[in-house]
């Protein structure tokens, strides 16, 4: 839901930009994906394909990343539960090269703020995984999933990235004017 929207929202951005657009989806079943292009449509082909993914399981973004090097503009958005050095290793190659990466953090509100009834953590793509929140073992997982997500943000930043986080109740829209403003900022830097 909210990674589809962000997706389409950064490619009519890009679209609109005259660049050529195109989007990676991976799944426990492979990569679909389609082809960059600046043609009339593109946006509704890239909708396309995102609907038709289903999130499901732990995914190997790694594997879609080969191709996606020869753009030289690229938005990751992931939860990067599992994936985040993998990923930083050829995002860092593409920024090398002068390219582009955007890093974008989906994290659930769940996982910010746990309800005060919880007893359980469940993660929403291993939900065999639940370990047992109690107040002390509430407070030392969001010290360290607060912990994780600025050595994160840290991380992505320093090899040039921009990143940003958000959050799944956050409006897809406002986080894409502000990943936009982003680049814009970024670009009269340069």
């Amino acid at each position: 839901g909210h990674a589809r929207r962000l997706a389409i929202g950064l490619t009519s951005i890009a679209h609109a930009s005259g660049d050529p657009v195109a989007v990676a989806v991976v799944t426990p079943h492979g990569t679909v994906r389609t082809a960059p292009r600046t043609r009339r449509g593109v946006v509704t082909e890239c909708a396309r394909v995102l609907d038709a993914a289903t999130p499901h399981g732990r995914v190997d973004l790694a594997d879609a990343m080969p191709e996606a090097l020869s753009a030289r503009r690229l938005a990751v958005i992931s939860d990067f539960l599992g994936d985040a050095a993998v990923l930083l290793r050829p995002a860092r190659a593409l920024l090398g090269e002068g390219g582009e990466v955007i890093a974008i953090h989906v994290v659930a509100r769940e996982e910010l703020s746990p309800p005060p009834d919880a007893v359980l953590a469940t993660d929403p793509e291993e939900t065999d995984i639940k370990p047992a929140l109690t107040p002390d073992t509430a407070s030392a997982y969001l010290r360290q999933f607060a912990e994780w997500r600025e050595w994160l943000a840290r991380e992505w930043r320093a090899a040039g990235a921009q990143y940003e986080m958000t959050v799944t109740d956050e409006p897809a829209d406002r986080v894409v004017r502000r990943i936009a403003r982003g680049e814009r900022e970024g670009e009269r830097a340069s």
